[in-house]
Parts: C-alpha cells; structure tokens; sequence
C-alpha cells in the first residue's frame, strides 16, 4: 500500500515493506539522507511551533513597525538575514529597554550551594533578573511596544534563550504597549536586583554551569 507523508515540500512516497523515495517538490527525486534529514528539520520545526508556540515576540521602542524585514544578525554571520523574535517563555528577558544590559538566573541547573545561596538566598523567586543602578531611571521612563507575531515562518534556533527566527519578512499581528515595565516584570514572578556593577556576577554565573542570560553586556559599565 502507498503512502506519502511530509510537509508539503519534502516529501517520502512508499509502500512501508519496500521503502521508497524522498522527493523534494522544487527539486525531484532526491537522496534518501538529504532529503530526509531536511524533513526531519522542517517537521521538528512544525511540531514544536503547534505544540508548543503559536505565536513569538518582538520588544521595540518603535511603536509602528508596519513590517518586520530580515536584516543581518551580526552576532550569528552564519545565519545571513532574519527576522528576531523570541518565545513567550523567555519573553520577559525583553521587558527592559533595547540597550540596558542585563543579567537572568535561573534556578533548576547544576550549581554550588555557595553561588545558589548567594543568588537564591531568601528568595522564592524562580529566576532573578540583575540590572545597573545607572538604568534604573532609564527604565521607570522606557516605551516599550510588544509585538505579537505569527510563528508559523519561525525556527528555534536557541532553546535556552528563547531565540527565534524567519528568513521571510513579517507582519505583526499585534502591538501594545507595555506600560511600567518594572511592574511587568514583577508580574511574571521575577525578582528584580538593582546592583552596582554586573561584572562580579559576569565572571561568577558561567563557571557555576546554572542557566542564565547575559544580554547587552557590551554596553555594561566599566569593572574598574
């Protein structure tokens, strides 16, 4: 008995007991390895998008963005040009305006008990955003404008940050503004600590192997 399954693009035809063919619809008939390691790509990236994100994020000062186009990603050169947006899981990593560096912990990965009292100590609180005192004005007076965008031409390309992207521009579905970020971010269940300098913390949260987040250190004051 024949059967196809797919994507609509990659494709297997077959009959179970005698195997088959993989055809790519803008290719023809294709190796078995490449095209079934391209529909394991694009099936994975279907499942986890019905399963798990219908929708992704976009955080911008700019409150009218008509249509986000792909630009290049200095940081990944190999991925060319993308549309950013993240999941909604790690959304509040972006509840701070674009250029404020910051600093999430997390609880739940392997960490000294010494680091874990330090971070955690006294606290309910499942993840702990740090930001520079310097900010903390910047941040009470920040727009800040969510866009909510179809995931459907998205790929997760980074788990623990919540990172992904689209090679296709896209339209927003929605956009609102965030109001005071600073309850935003309380509402989620984050702790927010205002410190000094984040470069002790910097140095101090990768050798402990705990999940984390540094985004924007760049612009991080200097330790000195």
């Amino acid at each position: 008995m024949l059967f196809a399954m797919g994507d609509g693009n990659t494709f297997f035809v077959g009959n179970g007991a005698e195997g088959g063919i993989w055809r790519d619809s803008n290719k023809g008939t294709c190796g078995a390895e490449g095209c079934f390691i391209e529909w394991v790509k694009k099936f994975a990236a279907i499942v986890w998008r019905e399963c798990f994100d219908m929708y992704v994020y976009h955080y911008s000062e700019e409150s009218a963005i008509p249509r986000f186009e792909p630009r290049p990603a200095p940081a990944y050169p190999e991925l060319g040009q993308v549309v950013w947006a993240v999941n909604e899981e790690r959304a509040p990593n972006y509840y701070l305006p674009r250029d404020c560096p910051r600093i999430i912990a997390r609880r739940g990965a392997p960490v000294s008990a010494e680091l874990e009292e330090k971070l955690f100590g006294y606290s309910t609180a499942d993840t702990i955003m740090f930001v520079e005192g310097r900010w903390l004005g910047r941040i009470r007076n920040a727009k800040l404008f969510c866009y909510t965008l179809p995931a459907d031409t998205f790929v997760m390309i980074d788990g623990t940050a919540g990172y992904h992207v689209s090679e296709q521009g896209v339209t927003p579905l929605t956009v609102e503004p965030m109001g005071d970020l600073l309850a935003r971010i309380v509402e989620k269940g984050i702790e927010l600590r205002v410190v000094p300098n984040l470069f002790p913390l910097r140095d101090a949260v990768p050798k402990a192997t705990m999940d984390y987040s540094m985004i924007r250190f760049r612009n991080a004051m200097d330790e000195g």
